[in-house]
């Protein structure tokens, strides 16, 4: 899936399943139409097609931790065993299209399947009547797991934010993104920590290669962010200085003697790439207590994870065990830890 910040290239790879006595339609977010299986003369395959009014269901069959993907119908001028999903290669011109394939292709990784929950990555803005709270963390694999913290009252020189790993108690790492204006077609926000009230301001001071943030509570001195979406997941926030130049917000350490220089084709998991994790959906945790010992149980981003113990495991509220490496949907989830089990909910 090309995951990019083209709204309508990505609905054309979204879709909907619905199910009636155990078959499913799938219907595309783009268009509307429907996956059908249908026959290619020229190819001499079966292969899936998209019609309005599909004549095919779809059965989902389980194989692992996969799907094989079986039509209800046999194409015309198909041969009757062609039920089956595969992803064919560029083999005999094919190009890699998705065909229909017998039985015997069914254990094979091009007959396999997996669905994977679309994550829209939209920032809400916070308004008077609603606070949303976010973390804003680096997308650098250097920085993993660690958020822009308001340091503007700890008296470093220069510096008013740092980047530290995230604390689900630390409100300091805990941001709203507030538009500038009430115009209907406002692009730029204002970041607003959740204790301080300080702003990430689009403006800086120098001190030798560096230019450091600096922090206000005077909205009307602050010009505003623009959030750009990358992939991923991913943001780039950039502002307008006095001097009327554009520049990045970017995550650097004091070890480095230059800082690093932004190229747009490049951004992508760099220091000029920022993550923007709602705090609701951020942490969720409990404690599990086995005589002396306490374990903190707790999920993030739908992973749970359990501290003080390897020795855990996870079911529905169903009673289905699930992959404890896995991200989860949401829900509620029991969580056993030493043979003590507690209520856990992902977000």
């Amino acid at each position: 899936m090309a995951d990019t910040a083209d709204k309508a290239k990505t609905a054309t790879q979204l879709w909907r399943f619905e199910i009636e006595n155990n078959k499913y339609t799938i219907i595309n977010k783009s268009t509307g139409a429907k996956i059908d299986a249908g026959f290619d003369s020229a190819k001499k395959i079966s292969n899936m097609i998209l019609n309005e009014n599909p004549a095919a269901e779809w059965e989902l069959i389980k194989i692992g931790n996969y799907f094989n993907i079986k039509s209800t119908k046999v194409p015309t001028g198909g041969g009757s065993s062609n039920i089956y999903a595969h992803q064919g290669s560029n083999w005999d011109n094919r190009n890699y299209v998705l065909m229909l394939e017998v039985s015997t292709y069914n254990a094979t990784a091009n007959s396999k399947f997996k669905f994977v929950e679309f994550e829209k990555f939209e920032i809400e803005y916070s308004t008077d009547d609603k606070e949303i709270w976010y973390y804003i963390s680096s997308a650098h694999p250097d920085y993993k797991d660690k958020g822009i913290k308001d340091a503007a009252t700890e008296s470093f020189p220069y510096v008013n934010f740092t980047l530290e790993t995230i604390e689900e108690s630390n409100e300091y790492q805990q941001w709203k993104v507030v538009k500038k204006s009430n115009a209907a077609n406002e692009e730029k926000v204002h970041l607003i920590n959740k204790v301080t009230k300080n702003l990430i301001q689009a403006k800086s001071v120098t001190n030798e290669f560096y230019k450091y943030t600096q922090a206000t509570t005077d909205l009307s001195s602050d010009k505003g962010w623009t959030t750009k979406y990358l992939q991923r997941g991913q943001f780039e926030i950039s502002g307008e200085e006095e001097d009327g130049v554009y520049r990045y917000l970017n995550a650097s350490n004091s070890e480095k003697k230059y800082p690093d220089f932004y190229d747009e084709n490049e951004s992508l998991n760099s220091t000029f790439a920022w993550f923007f994790k709602k705090v609701e959906g951020y942490w969720t945790s409990t404690p599990v207590i086995d005589g002396e010992n306490i374990f903190k149980v707790y999920s993030r981003n739908r992973y749970v994870i359990v501290e003080g113990s390897d020795n855990y495991t996870i079911h529905t509220i169903e009673g289905i065990k699930v992959n404890k490496e896995k991200q989860l949907p949401p829900g509620i989830y029991l969580v056993t830890v030493e043979g003590k089990t507690t209520k856990l909910l992902v977000k």
